[in-house]
């Protein structure tokens, strides 16, 4: 029995095990690579001039309270009474190594005496800020780029509405939240590597294993056939056994006495 079809079988699957664990890190290192070249961000926002047709998924703690102020005839401000309650939402959509994509939308469904002038994004860290050019009215989904993996930002959005005679009134919605980029490499995904690897390494170990017994199992039949064959006498060395047999049975019978016929000639 050939050993080359085990072989092949087993190869195929250790191979197949080799090319995963070179695919897992090559995938790695292309991550790390990527986190190297993003060591010193250049902050920006991606913006979308579309409505955001995502709902409210999720939103995280602080706020700024929202501003109203008016301007007068020197160039000056002066508060002026806020509504009741929050006007201004922000949706987080989602968050990934180096983006965070949020919208923003009125809330209490407040209803605006003017028109939106510009909207201005802003957010914050812990080693600086950074604050984005006004936007139209109608540019209301940004997905902030270039961040830092597993950190933590305070995300803010102005919302700048004029109204009145020649647009004299000014008022400023502002919102702001805390949002995290994820982890460079999460518990969840370590843990699921850990598996996938033990698993194919299982598998690598179970097929050499088998390969071993039946390697074992095909020396023990070839050993025990090639036993048997040594017990079977061999045919020309039979035939010579008989021929002497023979041959000696002749001369024993040929040697007794009367055996043989003698003829005298009187």
């Amino acid at each position: 029995m050939s050993l080359l079809p085990i072989m092949a079988t087993q190869l195929k699957v250790l191979d197949f095990t080799l090319m995963l664990l070179i695919l897992v890190c090559s995938g790695i290192c292309s991550s790390a690579s990527e986190l190297d070249n993003h060591g010193n961000p250049q902050h920006r926002i991606r913006h979308h001039n579309h409505r955001p047709s995502v709902s409210y998924a999720h939103r995280e703690g602080q706020h700024a309270l929202d501003q109203y102020v008016q301007s007068t005839d020197n160039g000056s401000a002066q508060p002026l009474q806020a509504p009741i309650g929050e006007t201004l939402e922000i949706n987080w959509l989602n968050s990934s190594l180096h983006e965070i994509s949020i919208n923003w939308t009125f809330a209490n469904n407040y209803k605006t005496r003017g028109y939106i002038k510009n909207v201005v994004v802003e957010y914050f860290t812990d080693k600086g800020r950074f604050t984005s050019h006004p936007f139209k009215s109608d540019v209301m989904i940004y997905t902030l780029v270039d961040l830092v993996p597993d950190t933590i930002y305070t995300m803010c959005v102005y919302v700048n509405e004029v109204y009145g005679v020649n647009n004299a009134s000014f008022w400023q919605h502002s919102k702001c939240v805390k949002l995290k980029t994820i982890e460079y490499i999460r518990r969840d995904s370590v843990l699921g590597l850990i598996i996938t690897v033990g698993y194919f390494f299982f598998m690598a170990m179970l097929g050499y294993s088998q390969w071993k017994i039946r390697v074992c199992e095909i020396k023990r039949i070839s050993k025990k056939r090639a036993k048997s064959l040594d017990n079977i006498p061999d045919e020309s060395e039979t035939s010579t056994m008989r021929t002497r047999e023979f041959a000696e049975r002749d001369r024993i019978h040929s040697s007794k006495p009367g055996s043989s016929i003698e003829c005298n000639d009187t």
